[in-house]
């Protein structure tokens, strides 16, 4: 299929999704990919839907406040999604769940990002290719705002994906949007190059020791908060 550049499509590309029964969903689980730790987290279940192996995410099993705060963020990685469905590497939203908190998309082949010997599997091309895609993303009006080894794919031909928007930041129109969404790219960015500085620091540029070495703001004063203030309040004990 060809690819076309996501910011120019049309109104009729970003229609409602299609919806879906919950009961067939349960019908035609494979496995569970993912339980919920916590009452705002979901229920991730590989499905198959014809000939399809897609993901179903899913807050049906949370409490009230569990439902009411999964439906918010499934719309919002739902749009997410629609915004990105010319791009190769992210999953694409296939269908929206009637009357519960949940969305199926299309399943993603490939292993996570290996935390030990990442170079005895992967060059650094791999990471060129990710913030290629990364970027990608951004151009399309959409930052992810969870970059880490867990939510980036080695697929089986080695390109990369990056999977997980519900945490995504949508450009705004307002001066305010457009701000916090472009704070929310160099943040994408900083923490692509943060592990890829872990395994492949001899790769990096001087661009790209410049970036790491200045952090954005927010996440300095995080730092500052965890590793300074934190700490000093709670120092650590032998038990810890």
């Amino acid at each position: 299929m060809a690819r076309v550049n996501c910011c120019e499509q049309d109104s009729d590309s970003k229609s409602a999704a299609a919806l879906l029964e919950r009961n067939r969903l349960l019908s035609s689980v494979e496995k569970e990919l993912k339980r919920g730790h916590s009452a705002f987290s979901p229920d991730v279940w590989l499905v198959r839907l014809g000939d399809t192996r897609a993901v179903w995410k899913d807050y049906s099993g949370r409490g009230i406040l569990g439902r009411m705060w999964g439906r918010y963020v499934i719309q919002r990685e739902a749009r997410a999604l629609q915004a990105l469905s010319s791009i190769d590497g992210v999953p694409h939203l296939l269908a929206r769940v009637r009357s519960s908190p949940g969305l199926v998309m299309s399943f993603c082949e490939g292993g996570v990002l290996p935390r030990r010997n990442i170079r005895g599997v992967l060059g650094p091309d791999f990471f060129e290719r990710a913030m290629a895609l990364l970027r990608e993303i951004h151009r399309c009006g959409v930052a992810h705002g969870d970059i880490r080894r867990k939510n980036i794919l080695v697929r089986p031909d080695g390109s990369p994906a990056l999977i997980d928007f519900q945490t995504a930041v949508l450009r705004g129109t307002s001066w305010w949007g457009r701000r916090c969404f472009e704070f929310f790219c160099l943040v994408d960015e900083w923490n692509l190059l943060r592990i890829k500085a872990k395994s492949f620091p001899r790769n990096l540029t001087e661009k790209e020791r410049a970036t790491l070495d200045q952090p954005p703001i927010l996440l300095r004063i995080g730092r500052f908060l965890r590793r300074d203030l934190y700490r000093r309040l709670r120092p650590k004990t032998r038990e810890d």
